[in-house]
């Protein structure tokens, strides 16, 4: 695989390039059609994603999936580990009463 596709969200190996991906992106330029061993394939540029998830909701192959990593964030935060997190402004809208609970 190329330099692209290494990011939170990313394309598996079932890709057939039918370009749904691109239609769910809000940031069309995050899609990048590739050949890999003569095949098209949409891998995802880590540089301009904004890792909203709409590509992975948009496939209609299970091609998108994102790189899941609670397990090492929880095995920190037990350790002891200092931690910081980056929370964006639509949990509080979407979640008002659980978000002083959940943080």
């Amino acid at each position: 695989m190329k330099s692209d596709n290494y990011g939170i969200v990313y394309t598996r190996s079932n890709c057939i390039g039918c370009n749904s991906c691109i239609l769910g992106c809000p940031i069309p330029e995050a899609n990048k059609s590739i050949n890999v061993n003569g095949r098209n394939f949409l891998a995802v540029d880590p540089r301009k994603c904004i890792h909203c998830g709409h590509c992975i909701t948009a496939c209609p192959h299970e091609s998108r999936d994102y790189r899941d990593d609670v397990a090492d964030f929880f095995a920190a935060l037990e350790s002891g580990e200092k931690l910081s997190l980056v929370v964006a402004p639509a949990f509080f809208l979407r979640y008002p009463e659980k978000a002083g609970k959940v943080l």
